[in-house]
């Protein structure tokens, strides 16, 4: 009946599912969105602390980036030159001044390294999960780190071209330790400036 099918749609609707416009229903392309924030606000609320995040990160990106030596196209892997690039570039021209905006775009860009590192893995689901832990939760543990040292900086981007570079060579261990080396530096980084 017609009201059960209206109360399906709105219910649709509420877990971002379908999209109700004036001139109709729409299915979502991208389910993923609701999934995310459904699992962010899972995570908020069972008190997910930094140690925790790094520890995730610790188990899961090393076998991102080996999948990634395996799999990544030669265009995924200039992709990823080019995220690191403009990584480099934010580096470069950060205002040293805690204006958040060069934080947010430092941040926004570092995730999105590892977000197309991922994908590069050909795995639909590693997408998802590094997206929930690094482009979201993490994003949001490192606000109070907003005026990174330009030391630290250097570090990020030398850390993602040893990943790059075993990627592009097809090296899945070398790949895999340079993440765990990576990772490993962001949670000393974080140990001393507490």
């Amino acid at each position: 009946s017609r009201p059960v099918i209206r109360e399906a749609i709105k219910t649709l609707a509420a877990k971002g599912l379908v999209s109700i416009t004036g001139q109709g229903t729409l299915v979502m392309a991208d389910y993923t969105a609701p999934v995310l924030e459904s699992l962010t606000l899972l995570l908020r609320h069972s008190q997910v602390n930094t140690d925790d995040i790094l520890e995730t990160r610790l188990l899961l990106e090393p076998l991102v980036a080996s999948l990634a030596a395996v799999q990544a196209t030669t265009l995924q892997v200039r992709h990823l030159r080019t995220a690191n690039q403009k990584l480099i570039e934010l580096h470069e021209s950060y205002s040293e001044q805690v204006d958040n905006k060069s934080a947010e775009m430092w941040f926004t860009q570092d995730a999105q390294f590892h977000s197309m590192l991922a994908q590069s893995t050909l795995n639909p689901v590693l997408p998802v999960l590094v997206q929930l832990i690094v482009g979201v939760l993490w994003r949001e543990r490192w606000t109070t780190y907003a005026n990174l040292p330009p030391a630290h900086r250097v570090m990020v981007t030398d850390g993602h071209a040893a990943v790059i570079d075993a990627v592009e060579k097809h090296q899945p261990e070398t790949a895999a330790q340079a993440m765990h080396d990576h990772i490993s530096y962001t949670k000393g980084f974080i140990a001393k400036n507490r």
